[in-house]
């Protein structure tokens, strides 16, 4: 954001740059207006995954379907992903608002990886997955909104699956056919 200048957010936003310093006052107070309106942590947190852990392949849809949450959220906002990275440490009256949404984000996941639970191989931890599923979100996004066309949504969410799939539990009689991986056997030694 140091390197962008009032006149800049102007131009963009089609208004005169007297009208943002009357409206906003400084750059300071125009960022804490940007992350106040577009934070995205309430709704994170009012978001119920509801999944359905009676198979494994619906407990992987729900949690494809959180997944895919996150990642609209991270999409639909890059500018508030990049302010984050890069500038809000030099906000510190912002810092703990920016904090706030990776922390939804991580009570969100965490909520759908317990309500699938049942279909989860023993030796999950869901407190790993949650944190290397949030880094992998962060990684697409930002690879996305530097360059769109270097992997598309459907991509990024083909990724997501296949991070998952080794996860869950094996596949019942029930479930459709290349749902959920075989079991894989440990064996002693």
């Amino acid at each position: 954001m140091a390197a962008i200048t009032t006149r800049d957010i102007a131009i963009a936003a089609g208004v005169n740059e007297v009208t943002v310093y009357r409206h906003f006052g400084d750059k300071t107070s125009l960022a804490r207006e940007a992350v106040r309106r577009f934070h995205p942590a309430a709704a994170i947190d009012a978001y119920d995954p509801a999944v359905d852990s009676s198979t494994a392949a619906t407990a992987m849809d729900g949690l494809l379907r959180a997944l895919a949450r996150l990642q609209s959220l991270l999409a639909d906002r890059p500018e508030l992903l990049q302010f984050g990275l890069t500038e809000a440490a030099r906000y510190p009256d912002l810092l703990d608002q920016v904090k706030e949404i990776p922390a939804a984000a991580q009570r969100m996941l965490t909520r759908a990886f317990s309500q699938s639970a049942s279909q989860l191989r023993p030796e999950v931890s869901i407190d790993a997955e949650v944190t290397g599923f949030l880094g992998m979100l962060l990684f697409l996004a930002t690879w996305r909104s530097r360059d769109p066309a270097a992997i598309t949504g459907q991509q990024a969410t083909g990724l997501l699956a296949a991070r998952l799939r080794p996860l869950l539990r094996a596949q019942s009689a029930g479930d459709p056919p290349g749902t959920a991986p075989p079991a894989r056997e440990r064996r002693p030694g």
